[in-house]
C-alpha cells in the first residue's frame, strides 16, 4: 500500500538517491512487471558488486 509509512520512505530515499525522473521511469518499469519477473529483478544475488 502507497500510504504505508515503511513504503513512502523507502519512496523517499529511491527519489533522493536517484533524482526524479530516473526514479518515476524505474518505478514505472516495476509496475510493468509481472510478479515471477519482478521478485527476480530484485533479487540480492543478482545484484553486481561496484
Amino acid at each position: 500500500m502507497r500510504t504505508d509509512r515503511q513504503v513512502r520512505e523507502l519512496t523517499r530515499r529511491g527519489r533522493a538517491a536517484l533524482g526524479e525522473d530516473a526514479f518515476a521511469a524505474a518505478y514505472g518499469k516495476g509496475w510493468e512487471l509481472d510478479g515471477k519477473t519482478a521478485v527476480t529483478e530484485v533479487d540480492p544475488a543478482r545484484r553486481e558488486e561496484p
